[in-house]
């Protein structure tokens, strides 16, 4: 709203509250016609910019509406396009992984599957089911004599694979929007038993409505 809006609201309400006090402040004394005809002249004026300003305020709130509209049109783009560049940073890890070729679809479909039988409210979260999707994004950063290694890793070589999932959530944090997929990258190879990693977490000390891992394998890099 302009100010001259707010300014003509504040006079209308001014004026109206001086005619209204100006009717009540002696009932008992005689009005004159000229008077009564005064006042209804001033509150028909008043009336008609009431409708001037109502008018304002109904194009102020729809214009508003139409530029959060955009904003948010705006910002689900944005959204989409990282989203988007995530996916396919995963598919090019995939690609240079030979021992988990189909890994990445395939985690992804057994995790949500499971997820909405043990608790649907969370398989319906669309952070965690961008966890899964993301789940070894973080192997980007991982060398690709390690990655695409033929047989089994060195013991140094493991160290430095068993770093993925902290390099994930590294990569996902800055993004806002994907809360606790962040989460489900960090924790998805802790397992129940405490034999997995980074942190060797066990039993409750997997944060529940995180942990991605019942499915994980030993062998899973």
């Amino acid at each position: 709203m302009t100010h001259s809006s707010y300014g003509q609201l504040g006079l209308l309400t001014s004026t109206l509250r001086v005619l209204v006090s100006s009717g009540r402040s002696d009932t008992s004394a005689p009005i004159e016609a000229a008077d009564r005809a005064s006042e209804g002249s001033e509150l028909l004026a008043v009336r008609r910019q009431l409708v001037v300003v109502a008018r304002e305020l109904g194009e102020l709130y729809r214009t508003e509406r139409s530029r959060s509209a955009e904003l948010q049109g705006a910002l689900d783009k944005l959204e989409d396009a990282y989203l988007a560049t995530m996916k396919t940073l995963a598919f090019v890890v995939e690609a240079k992984d030979v021992g988990t070729r189909g890994h990445h679809d395939r985690t992804h479909r057994c995790a949500l599957a499971l997820t909405q039988l043990v608790d649907p409210e969370l398989a319906a979260n669309h952070e965690v089911e961008y966890g899964f999707l993301l789940h070894d994004i973080g192997k980007v950063g991982i060398p690709e004599g390690i990655l695409a290694k033929r047989g089994a890793l060195t013991p140094e070589e493991w160290e430095i694979m068993k770093t993925h999932q902290v390099l994930g959530a590294q990569i996902v944090a800055p993004m806002a929007f994907l809360g606790q997929a962040s989460d489900v990258i960090m924790f998805h190879q802790e397992r129940w038993n405490g034999g997995g990693y980074p942190r060797g977490l066990s039993g409750t000390e997997i944060p529940s409505r995180r942990a991605s891992s019942p499915w994980s394998t030993p062998s899973t890099r």
